[in-house]
């Protein structure tokens, strides 16, 4: 009744894959999305140190530029306490020893110190 010619089960023909075109496919993909991450970190990069740092940069001039000038200087002082500057820097007088205070000398007491410091006041 029932032959074996009958019971066969027919599959349908599966092509044989080629594993390294498959391998192939997936590492052109990887590399492709690593090579767009990589652009667009670059991107990123250029335009926050190229834009805007710059656009943050020339706002915080026009910024101070707005609080610096409206002080004028006064020359004349400025010439003088230069000139007193340099004065002193060439100055060949001598140095008296004795009017310096020697404040680790047993006169110089913290009483002695706040002694004098309120008379001469």
């Amino acid at each position: 009744m029932f032959s074996n010619n009958n019971m066969k089960i027919k599959f349908p023909k599966i092509k044989k894959l080629n594993f390294s075109e498959i391998s192939y496919r997936k590492h052109i993909n990887r590399l492709t999305i690593l090579i767009a991450l990589i652009v667009c970190i670059y991107l990123i990069y250029f335009i926050y140190f190229n834009l805007y740092q710059t656009v943050t940069e020339a706002q915080q001039v026009i910024i101070l530029r707005q609080e610096v000038a409206p002080e004028s200087l006064d020359i004349d002082k400025i010439e003088k306490a230069l000139a007193n500057l340099e004065k002193r820097a060439t100055s060949t007088e001598a140095i008296d020893i004795e009017k310096i205070k020697n404040f680790f000398s047993e006169k110089n007491t913290i009483d002695n110190l706040l002694s004098t410091s309120t008379s001469t006041n």
